[in-house]
């Protein structure tokens, strides 16, 4: 049977992220958008109540009270309350005034086209051919690729089965380049159908469910991740991989532990009711029943209680208890699928045992003409080229998709690494622009006293015939201009000074302030003759700085200027600028 699928969509971060409100305060619209899930998921099933809630709110608008109905349809299917889902969505599609053209209403009949489906009934693909035409690509583009699919899956028999699955095959690879992981598992997922139900490939339709598990796993919500793995035990048991599906049993288990709901616990003890039945270990089968009928009659469920009942026949048959199958034909029971041979078979010993040899002779006949019809469409030599044609473009497809997943990781791991060497030379950057304003002086944007005195002590042993200068200047009359050109212009007079010393010093030699007033000036590795008319002509430069005062007459820097040399590297800076400093006092008292 389809199996809904779960993913942790946009929508359902949005809902993660929205509080349950109470009655008198929910944003219905708000809510709305919050619980919607693509054709292919189930909401949230902590939100039902609140949903009841909001329905029965009579401030609702027309629109509201039908999408609400619509998430609620889907609430049911997603419980499996199947017929209490088909009744209540096609009561609401009576209403004659519903916008055809939105979301909801293609949701609508897309779900009861899933309901019909779960019964194998024809009228399924009248409303997947429908959901599709009300929707496109770009438009309702979720309930297009579940239309697309079913329609391929079940409403084209005329069509070669290798055809459409050719085509289910473009919808994955296309689906794959899209990078959204719940459409690729749905897609697989009903690939897995078709493998089972018409070409009775189950280890591949087995295949195809576990990808569908492993690719939505991480994006799967809650139930939805068990309703995945029954598939896949089906698939296994139905092949004859009895250990593989006690293996996926035991996950099933691992994994409904953890979620512990109505639904979960009967996915489990289905899984492990189908086991001993398939296994033929009935004793074990019985022991479970009362578990699996518990939990299935939770559900309130039509379908589950039709499988229930097959599955409470087995004993029977194996017992031959004659009064419990009549009870059963007397139940009016049926199982829905009309291709299960387990079951045809089972249903043939039930009225062997019980007498009736007309039933069992048409029975018999049609078992016989079914299996033989599914074996001859087996050993059909043009469907076994077409198939094995089909499987070599499925594996070129599958490694396409592959080396397209791979290019896309290494691209995501190219994409971190160029992001992560930015961010490194962002900080790298960041560090070295923060450390540079550590070092500079705010007012004069040159070195600070501190990092000055650093670099000069750094600087190497001047060569042979040279050596190492250092320059201290200091402003004489710095106080008196300030007060005639205005103490508010302080910082621009400042500026102004430490421009005309960088216009005439070169990158290579170390410029600071070293004082509120005072300026130094180191030169490398040079002539001692050559530094001293350097320095006069810094002196110079800098004394011919002119301000403006208020009454609009020129004032000009005067500044006295010490000098030392050395002909070895500087070793005692704290000496040097004290015994400079005790120069320039002098010269000011002079």
């Amino acid at each position: 049977m389809p199996v809904f699928l779960v993913s942790i969509s946009f929508f359902f971060f949005l809902f993660a992220a929205f509080p349950v409100l109470s009655s008198e305060s929910t944003d219905v619209d708000a809510f709305i958008l919050a619980n919607k899930a693509p054709s292919y998921d189930c909401p949230n099933q902590d939100n039902f109540l609140e949903l009841e809630k909001i329905l029965a709110m009579s401030s609702l608008s027309d629109k509201q009270r039908f999408e609400l109905s619509v998430e609620k349809g889907q609430f049911l299917i997603c419980n499996g309350k199947y017929e209490n889902a088909k009744t209540f969505l096609l009561e609401v599609l009576k209403d004659p005034d519903i916008d055809k053209s939105s979301y909801f209403y293609a949701s609508a009949v897309f779900q009861i086209g899933f309901i019909y489906d779960v019964n194998e009934d024809e009228k399924r693909c009248d409303y997947y051919t429908r959901a599709g035409k009300l929707s496109s690509p770009t438009r309702h583009s979720d309930i297009y690729l579940s239309a697309k699919l079913a329609v391929t899956a079940y409403c084209e028999n005329e069509r070669e089965v290798t055809d459409r699955l050719r085509d289910m095959y473009r919808l994955l690879y296309s689906t794959s380049t899209a990078r959204n992981e719940a459409a690729l598992a749905h897609v697989h997922n009903t690939i897995g159908l078709v493998y089972g139900k018409e070409l009775q490939q189950y280890a591949m339709a087995a295949d195809q469910y576990l990808k569908s598990y492993f690719v939505g796993k991480d994006v799967y919500e809650g139930s939805n991740k068990l309703s995945t793995l029954i598939s896949v035990v089906t698939a296994q048991l139905t092949s004859g991989s009895f250990e593989e599906a006690l293996d996926t049993i035991a996950l099933l288990d691992e994994m409904n532990n953890e979620i512990n709901s109505k639904i979960t616990n009967f996915y489990y003890y289905h899984a492990l009711t189908s086991y001993y039945y398939r296994t033929n270990d009935i004793q074990s089968m019985e022991s479970v029943l009362p578990k699996f009928k518990e939990y299935g009659q939770a559900l309130n469920s039509n379908y589950v209680d039709n499988i229930l009942a097959w599955y409470e026949l087995v004993p029977c048959v194996y017992h031959e208890d004659i009064d419990c199958l009549q009870n059963y034909l007397e139940g009016g029971f049926f199982f829905p699928t009309k291709t299960n041979l387990l079951y045809k078979g089972l249903v043939l010993k039930m009225h062997l045992l019980l007498g009736n040899t007309e039933k069992v002779m048409t029975l018999f006949d049609e078992y016989v003409a079914f299996s033989s019809e599914r074996y001859h469409r087996s050993q059909d030599s043009a469907h076994i080229l077409g198939v094995s044609n089909l499987f070599s473009q499925i594996e070129q497809l599958e490694t396409e998709i592959k080396k397209q997943e791979m290019a896309k990781q290494r691209l995501l791991y190219g994409g971190i690494a160029i992001t992560a060497t930015i961010f490194v030379a962002f900080g790298l950057y960041a560090r070295r622009k923060y450390l540079a304003q550590l070092s500079i002086d705010p007012t004069t944007q040159l070195l600070n006293s501190k990092t000055t005195i650093s670099r000069i002590a750094k600087l190497r042993a001047p060569d042979e015939g040279k050596t190492n200068a250092i320059a201290l200047f200091d402003l004489v009359n710095f106080k008196a201009i300030n007060r005639a050109v205005g103490s508010t212009n302080s910082e621009q007079m400042l500026r102004k000074i430490a421009l005309s010393f960088s216009s005439v010093t070169r990158d290579t030699d170390v410029l600071g302030r070293f004082a509120p007033e005072q300026f130094v000036l180191c030169l490398h590795n040079i002539e001692e003759r050559n530094a001293r008319l350097f320095f006069q002509r810094v002196k110079n430069a800098l004394d011919m700085v002119e301000f403006q005062t208020d009454r609009g007459n020129l004032v000009t820097v005067d500044s006295v200027m010490s000098i030392y040399t050395s002909t070895e590297k500087f070793s005692d800076l704290d000496t040097v600028f004290d015994d400079m400093q005790l120069s320039l006092d002098i010269q000011n008292q002079n």
